[in-house]
């Protein structure tokens, strides 16, 4: 492999083989294990963590950095809407799909305001969990320098 400067160059080819890694958020534990098993399912995708509340999934963003999060609304410590927004501060590209049993227009525009870039009803059918996250990894940056794990500095996330 070449090396430039000290960095190995990743080959374009080694890349588009890469799986798209996702971060399944979720308090119900039977829930996150149906949609891990509903990922892991899908050639191409591989869930990279799980999280009980929004405080873990924060901290899993930040270790894992996967390209989607997959996160419910109501969950302890803190909500998915508050975890949605530091998620999306520190990184503006990475993708996160909300899941809920709320039904509400309100709180699909609460989720639009924290940075979600995409919203399901739990009681849609799996094959909306799929189409969703296909439409969201159309979205990544095909760059391995463009794709969410790249964080933004601590002082650009800070600063509003």
């Amino acid at each position: 492999m070449a090396m430039l400067k000290g960095f190995k160059v990743l080959s374009p080819l080694l890349f588009s083989e890469m799986k798209i890694q996702i971060l399944v958020v979720d308090d119900h534990e039977i829930v996150r294990k149906g949609i891990c098993r509903l990922i892991e399912a899908h050639e191409g995708w591989q869930v990279c963590g799980e999280a009980a509340n929004g405080k873990q999934a924060i901290e899993k963003a930040l270790e894992l950095t996967p390209d989607v999060v997959l996160m419910d609304i109501s969950m302890p410590l803190m909500s998915g809407l508050e975890a949605t927004r530091h998620i999306r501060k520190r990184f503006p590209s990475m993708k996160i799909a909300i899941i809920s049993l709320h039904e509400s227009h309100h709180v699909m525009a609460e989720a639009r305001n924290a940075g979600a870039d995409a919203y399901l009803l739990k009681s849609d059918p799996s094959c909306e969990l799929e189409r969703t996250i296909s439409g969201l990894v159309m979205t990544i940056p095909k760059g391995a320098a463009d794709r969410p794990g790249a964080p933004v500095s601590a002082e650009a996330a800070s600063a509003d």
